[in-house]
């Protein structure tokens, strides 16, 4: 029980200095840095650990960004508007955005209670790949042929009452 206690502090640790050195980048974007781009294998904890390995703290904090996008910060107002939406501001932001600001995946927050297979009902007209579910949040992510589908799908998405919300991934530049 103390390991396991040791090494969720560790990983709070490791987000926290990841936020405070890229604050620009979203908790999507820091999860996939964390993930995705710095864990080491290590032969004995092959189907042992979820990664098949360790994180590397170090590398994952010196690590260059690879988002990189021309969004502008300054000018485009992140928080709700006055009245305004979540679905609203996801549009509005979405908009300002080019299409260089974004990816092709999308982030998909359905309503508790709702089933997987009703989002594959509303995008039986899209090509795209189901890549996972973040655990603590419960977001779908899913990745589209290009921004162009991935936009219209949000539009799709964003009109479903059964739909919290679908928004794109953003690049950010550091």
């Amino acid at each position: 029980m103390k390991k396991k206690i040791c090494i969720v502090l560790c990983l709070c640790l490791m987000c926290a200095n990841l936020v405070s050195a890229y604050p620009n980048e979203s908790i999507y974007q820091v999860k996939e840095r964390i993930i995705k781009s710095n864990v080491r294998q290590i032969d004995s904890l092959i189907g042992r650990a979820k990664s098949n390995g360790v994180v590397d703290a170090y590398t994952a904090l010196t690590l260059k960004s690879e988002y990189v996008a021309s969004l502008d910060l300054e000018n485009t107002a992140y928080t709700l508007q006055s009245g305004e939406t979540v679905k609203e501001k996801i549009n509005r932001v979405k908009s300002a955005a080019s299409n260089e600001d974004k990816t092709s995946k999308v982030f998909v927050k359905l309503e508790e209670g709702i089933e997987y297979s009703t989002l594959e009902k509303a995008l039986s007209n899209f090509e795209y790949e189901y890549e996972y579910q973040m655990e603590l949040t419960g977001l779908h992510v899913l990745k589209f042929l290009d921004v162009t589908d991935a936009d219209r799908a949000i539009d799709v998405l964003n009109s479903k009452d059964y739909v919290n919300y679908a928004e794109p991934d953003y690049i950010f530049r550091d």
